[in-house]
């Protein structure tokens, strides 16, 4: 079998070490550990899966080729039904969230008016999609760093809403206020989990890979899938639920009789 991908340690610089030379935890939050862990996770499995489609077919009976893909299918079910799960209030919080990119700061000297000039934004871009909401919360993420010694960009605009279907009608809208001069060059997103945004980012290179290789793909509810099946996928998910891109392993039936042995 062919070499086996490197995955990327973390650093061990990058773990605090006490007086006595004893390695102590980060001083992280719980659900940044949780989402950074779930991430190296599904990286690792990532790349098992992508070097196990590599392997030659007459190579399907080698032990190791047996245990990777064991290895695998029991990273993905732990994954799916045994890892902790987001805390269910962050998570309600973030699915009425949103996250506006390259919105210009203001330039007023009181915080107090730069605050207000931000609502007064998304006073205007809620009117302008006509929902009749206000926002529960409107802030800059993150910190400003004027001595990168270039013109930085627009902080993150997050912007929390009162119910998750003010929060999607206003993505649904997102390309109708487009149109308007004063959103015109304005990015709308959902506000995405760590993990969310690492398997965008991952998605997004596969795209790219498969696009430069002459294909036609793109990313459409959450999934890698080539654009002249986006029509299909739409009919067959009418109504409700549907087979199409079922993941394996969805349910919790697993067996470890399932699994071939090595």
């Amino acid at each position: 079998m062919h070499s086996i991908p490197t995955t990327t340690p973390a650093s061990s610089s990058s773990i605090p070490t006490s007086n006595t030379g004893r390695k102590r935890r980060p001083t992280i939050s719980a659900t940044d550990y949780r989402d950074e862990f779930i991430g190296g996770v599904n990286r690792t499995t990532t790349q098992l899966s992508e070097y196990l489609k590599t392997v030659d077919d007459k190579e399907k009976s080698n032990p190791l080729f047996l245990a990777l893909s064991s290895c695998v299918q029991l990273l993905s079910f732990t994954m799916e039904h045994f890892l902790p799960k987001e805390c269910l209030i962050e998570k309600e919080r973030r699915e009425r969230s949103i996250v506006v990119e390259f919105l210009p700061e203001s330039t007023k000297s009181l915080a107090s008016q730069r605050v207000d000039e931000d609502y007064d934004h998304v006073r205007n871009m809620l009117d302008a999609a006509d929902i009749e909401v206000r926002p529960e919360t409107v802030f800059r993420m993150g910190t400003k760093n004027p001595s990168s010694g270039r013109p930085p960009l627009p902080r993150l605009l997050k912007v929390v809403l009162p119910r998750a279907s003010s929060q999607k009608a206003l993505l649904m809208r997102a390309k109708k206020l487009a149109e308007i001069p004063e959103f015109k060059n304005l990015r709308i997103r959902p506000s995405l989990s760590s993990a969310e945004r690492e398997q965008q980012f991952q998605l997004r290179q596969e795209k790219r890979k498969r696009n430069d290789a002459g294909g036609k793909w793109v990313i459409f509810a959450g999934k890698l899938m080539e654009k002249a099946k986006v029509g299909d996928y739409i009919a067959a998910n009418k109504g409700g639920r549907s087979a199409v891109n079922t993941p394996f392993m969805a349910g919790p039936s697993f067996s470890f009789a399932a699994i071939a042995p090595f």
